[in-house]
């Protein structure tokens, strides 16, 4: 609908910039039904979704792999297929069923040469601009300083067990101290070592747990939309591998496009791509998405966590400096110095 008549390229093209149809898994040659894998061309000359950005369809444009809401009015993306063999007679009439429709606007968006207004048509994908390369980098940054600030304050709170910062805290450390001391008196050091690996492997397994049942859940739902997607009945593994999918008549694009719209990301092509097994690309989704319970349920009863919830009373350095924290210390008064 955006596209300009005898000026933009039409919405399908070839590399001479004639009209062609969308990429189809089923294409007749000579006679011949022969199935083709379509895949988006993802690499250093486009954005991690496949696209180029210019000010028009022209032969001598410009072509960049970032948005410039100025200078880039413009955008294309090229779809690579590859014949993978002929076409059984008795899956043709499937294939040929499966096969979308170009009029369906999901359709449109989901099949060489695919061009689009980059500022009023409909937006598929997060596209990456100059705004948004800031904003990345700032998020890394917050990321990185929060992972800072968590662990110097962690280091602090085991400083101060033992520094008499807070006296209550520090007197039962000194107390679980001398009770652990003439506890090893008695109990052997094999079964206090045991006990700890034994706790290392508990807190592994609960982890383990958690993430395997999100795998298992993407898994599934993915079975129950490719199954229906393809007109039969899949299951998948975690090592199976994604190009799986593809020779199923699924693409990247529609697998990328199901997962942003189901667990509410916002993943990108190059991200999907970099995933070799469908294992991996459920690790990848459940780390983006806020639809899975990705850490164990911890409640504040003092027995259920007796080490975390103890750690959580113990004051940092920055407690005395935060006039929210009842650990607060003000300065003390200091008189001004006599006016000569």
């Amino acid at each position: 609908d955006y596209l300009i008549e005898a000026l933009d390229l039409p919405m399908w093209s070839d590399v001479r910039g004639a009209q062609c149809p969308c990429p189809r898994p089923v294409i007749h040659e000579g006679g011949q039904a022969y199935r083709y894998q379509w895949k988006v061309v993802v690499n250093a000359e486009t954005d991690e979704n496949g696209w180029q950005y210019a000010f028009a369809f022209t032969e001598g444009a410009v072509w960049l792999r970032a948005l410039d809401t100025v200078h880039t009015w413009v955008r294309r993306r090229q779809h690579h297929g590859r014949c993978v063999g002929p076409v059984e007679e008795a899956t043709q009439g499937m294939a040929e069923a499966r096969t979308p429709d170009i009029r369906d606007p999901q359709a449109e968006h989901s099949a060489g040469l695919e061009s689009g207004m980059g500022s009023g048509a409909q937006t598929v994908e997060k596209m990456l601009t100059e705004n948004e390369q800031f904003r990345r980098y700032i998020q890394i940054y917050l990321s990185i300083r929060n992972d800072v600030d968590f662990v110097v304050g962690i280091l602090e709170k085991h400083k101060n067990l033992i520094t008499w910062r807070d006296e209550t805290v520090t007197g039962i450390v000194v107390g679980l101290l001398l009770a652990v001391l003439a506890l090893a008196c008695v109990v052997p050091t094999r079964f206090v070592v045991a006990f700890f690996v034994g706790l290392t492997f508990y807190i592994g397994n609960l982890m383990g747990k958690t993430k395997r049942a999100n795998r298992y859940r993407f898994l599934e739902e993915l079975s129950v939309w490719s199954s229906s997607a393809c007109g039969r009945e899949l299951c998948w593994k975690g090592n199976d591998v994604c190009s799986a999918l593809e020779e199923q008549g699924v693409t990247r694009l529609q697998l990328r496009d199901w997962c942003n719209r189901t667990f509410q990301t916002q993943l990108s092509l190059r991200s999907v791509d970099a995933c070799k097994t469908l294992g991996e690309l459920a690790d990848v989704v459940v780390v983006a998405s806020s639809c899975f319970e990705k850490t164990s349920r911890r409640y504040r009863a003092w027995h259920s966590d007796v080490y975390n919830n103890f750690i959580d009373h113990v004051p940092s350095d920055g407690t005395h400096h935060d006039a929210g924290s009842i650990c607060y210390r003000a300065a003390d008064p200091v008189s001004l110095p006599a006016v000569s």
